[in-house]
């Protein structure tokens, strides 16, 4: 969707009189004074989170209605998410503003564009805990698959004993520990990266992990030089 269209612009704060000095509603403001160099004034409207659900109640709501969030939590968040209305976070606005670029496309509300056009799948991972990495990466502005039968940009894994890993690494996608997506997740929230960026290669997965391995029948010296080069893999 393009800012350039004509829209309805509410701006939600969600938490109370005291949160209001928070980093999150500094982004709020920011997204809101953006926004205004784009759209008309009269289309943009502040209101606190108790207060929306008469909108809700009307029925009316369309995708020509976007709503901003400081945080994506609380009941008229959850509620909202039954409408046809658009909903992302102050980050999302701020970042697509400033670039001239659209929201990513989706169902899910678009806290922040971290993961833009990434296509990821995971495997090994808990059932509540695989939930909770789908949600992250929706909401991050990227798309979750089940399989790998889609052009897949991203395997997230704690295992390297799965068919999905073998394929991944087959195929010279990229294998992540879960803990990528927490990780992304914190600094997209604060700051403008791109869960790409060189500062979260860390998280990549290392070719032996978890895995115990021994070495025998090696002279000493073989054997330290063995040890080194596996240090190096699983660093």
């Amino acid at each position: 969707m393009s800012f350039e269209d004509s829209i309805n612009a509410y701006f939600v704060t969600t938490g109370t009189v005291d949160d209001r000095s928070s980093s999150k509603c500094a982004d709020l403001e920011t997204a809101f004074s953006h926004l205004c160099e784009h759209i008309a004034e009269e289309n943009i409207r502040r209101i606190n989170a108790i207060d929306g659900f008469p909108l809700i109640a009307s029925g009316q709501l369309t995708k020509k209605d976007v709503f901003i969030f400081d945080q994506f939590e609380g009941d008229f968040f959850k509620q909202l998410q039954l409408t046809k209305s658009l909903i992302i976070g102050s980050r999302c606005l701020i970042n697509c503003l400033i670039n001239s670029l659209p929201v990513p496309l989706g169902t899910s509300p678009i806290y922040t564009t971290a993961m833009r056009d990434l296509h990821i799948c995971a495997t090994g991972i808990p059932v509540d805990q695989k939930e909770r990495v789908r949600t992250y990466i929706q909401w991050m502005g990227g798309y979750y698959f089940q399989n790998l039968s889609r052009p897949v940009t991203h395997l997230i894994s704690n295992t390297i004993k799965s068919t999905k890993y073998e394929h991944a690494t087959l195929n010279g996608i990229p294998v992540m520990h879960v803990d990528w997506v927490q990780r992304v997740w914190e600094r997209s929230s604060v700051d403008d990266v791109a869960a790409t960026d060189e500062e979260f290669d860390k998280y990549k997965l290392p070719i032996f992990f978890g895995t115990n391995i021994t070495c025998t029948g090696l002279e000493t010296d073989k054997k330290n030089e063995v040890n080194m080069k596996l240090k190096t893999f699983l660093s």
